[in-house]
């Protein structure tokens, strides 16, 4: 496993913290908008870039939602674009296999690199959400940048629950 900050029990929590924190300084005192109670994106400005680079309605979606419900409750809005799709935006994807690589460095080469994602229940996919497809882009693009076939990497899923069929 990669080293974690030892102030935060993930690196994404603590990075999430971090950012949160002094977007909100920037941010929320200007505009009252609060980010702790929808924390997982970043506004700044003109953009919103939510910490999800594959689009799904539970995610992605709900974080406009949020930022819209706001909206609503001001007699001013900012010119804003909104980030939903940056699953296979090269920046991203380069960013990804370095830091794969840089691990790999210090820790050595599993046999198969796993990508692992939240589920989703099926009906998901079914119903048009893009995650599922968006995932397996991203998990090739990183594994194509690395040098890697299909047998040296695999998908997987975390955070599955309740009765449906998830993916």
């Amino acid at each position: 496993m990669c080293k974690t900050s030892p102030a935060a029990s993930s690196p994404l929590r603590g990075n999430v913290e971090k950012a949160s924190s002094g977007l909100c300084k920037l941010s929320c005192e200007t505009h009252s908008l609060n980010l702790k109670t929808h924390a997982l994106f970043m506004s700044l400005s003109e953009i919103v870039l939510p910490l999800y680079p594959q689009y799904s309605g539970a995610t992605t979606g709900s974080t406009f939602d949020a930022l819209a419900a706001d909206f609503t409750r001001r007699r001013w809005l900012p010119e804003l674009r909104f980030v939903s799709h940056y699953h296979d935006k090269e920046v991203y994807i380069t960013a990804l296999a370095d830091s794969i690589r840089a691990c790999r460095s210090e820790h050595g080469t599993a046999d198969k690199l796993p990508f692992s994602y939240h589920g989703v229940p099926r009906r998901y996919l079914e119903e048009g959400d893009p995650y599922h497809c968006e995932y397996l882009k991203t998990s090739h693009l990183v594994a194509q940048e690395l040098g890697l076939t299909e047998a040296d990497y695999l998908v997987t899923f975390q955070s599955r629950f309740g009765r449906e069929e998830w993916l």
